[in-house]
């Protein structure tokens, strides 16, 4: 009986942002290890379901969505983002890696934006996201709901819906920052990226270089 899977937060600010990491946290420093893992096996099992799942699966991500924030959205058909949206994947400045499949999605993003946003934890935002293939549909904030009323009455074809209600006005633009630096992280050792990023003299050429000199060495390799 069912026809569609809509996924969304209940919270304005985020869709979801690090409440993964938290939990296992507070379950390790608690000392209950096997709830742990049981924690990560229960969240990899459900990412690889929403990949593989028959029906459409719709997110309607609007704030932060960050780490599991992306297991719960990358994998499905239909992505929806908004102009408030920030995408990060911030896993190795805690000695972790960028997990959820991270290492699925992140080498097949253009400009080796993924590299650069895996190793240094770097944000994406608003329009960025769909040109770099984060998202798959584009829709203003305050347009969300009333897109998430009409996919729940779905009294018309689903892709129908979507080209109706998600549409980039002119006045928004993308700028895809991180492209600036794909020389760097195409190179293939963390040697070779800090000094591809020693020779750009751009803002953003700094702050990876002081990421990467902050994160977990072991994350990093």
């Amino acid at each position: 009986a069912v026809e569609l899977v809509i996924m969304r937060s209940n919270d304005e600010t985020a869709f979801c942002a690090g409440g993964d990491m938290r939990r296992i946290r507070e379950l390790c420093l608690a000392g209950h290890y096997d709830e742990a893992e049981q924690f990560f096996l229960t969240e990899y099992a459900l990412n690889l379901k929403i990949a593989a799942y028959s029906k459409p699966y719709v997110a309607l991500i609007d704030g932060f969505c960050m780490g599991g924030g992306l297991g719960l959205s990358i994998h499905g058909r239909y992505r929806v983002t908004s102009e408030r949206v920030v995408f990060a994947m911030p896993e190795t400045a805690i000695g972790f890696f960028p997990d959820v499949g991270g290492s699925y999605f992140l080498p097949r993003m253009p400009y080796y934006s993924g590299h650069c946003m895996g190793l240094t934890g770097a944000r994406v935002t608003g329009l960025d996201c769909f040109t770099l293939g984060l998202s798959t549909h584009f829709s203003m904030s305050k347009s969300q709901q009333l897109l998430f009323e009409r996919l729940c009455d779905l009294r018309e074809p689903l892709e129908h819906i979507l080209s109706e209600k998600c549409s980039i006005t002119p006045d928004l633009s993308s700028k895809v920052s991180l492209a600036v630096m794909k020389q760097a992280f195409s190179q293939s050792t963390l040697h070779g990226i800090d000094q591809e990023l020693s020779k750009l003299q751009s803002a953003e050429a700094r702050t990876a270089q002081e990421s990467l000199r902050s994160s977990s060495p072991r994350s990093l390799q």
